[in-house]
């Protein structure tokens, strides 16, 4: 019984719509730890969150197919996010060489 519940688990890997989102997950933490060690924690948790909400729409909305009421107004805001956190990042590295240098 036990061994049948761990081959189905193993089954249910095969299907993208398994391991696509899992490995998304993994890149996102990824990322979050290497935000992490560059930037202030408070810029890198604001930037990780805003970034998983975009990855979400991609991979809900393209990647497995799922039905978005508004897409436009899905795509300007994440598009505002993705804007923010550039800017956010842009300054945050600009205020760092610029103190560094003091």
């Amino acid at each position: 019984s036990l061994l049948l519940r761990w081959w189905r688990s193993v089954v249910k890997l095969r299907r993208y719509s398994v391991w696509l989102p899992y490995a998304l997950n993994q890149a996102g933490s990824l990322v979050y730890y290497l935000l992490l060690a560059k930037y202030d924690m408070s810029l890198a948790v604001s930037a990780c969150n805003g970034l998983a909400l975009v990855f979400s729409f991609i991979t809900s909305h393209h990647v497995l197919g799922e039905q978005v009421d508004k897409p436009i107004r899905a795509v300007v805001g994440s598009l505002f996010v993705t804007v923010g956190v550039g800017i956010c990042m842009a300054s945050s590295s600009s205020t760092t060489t610029t103190s560094s240098l003091s």
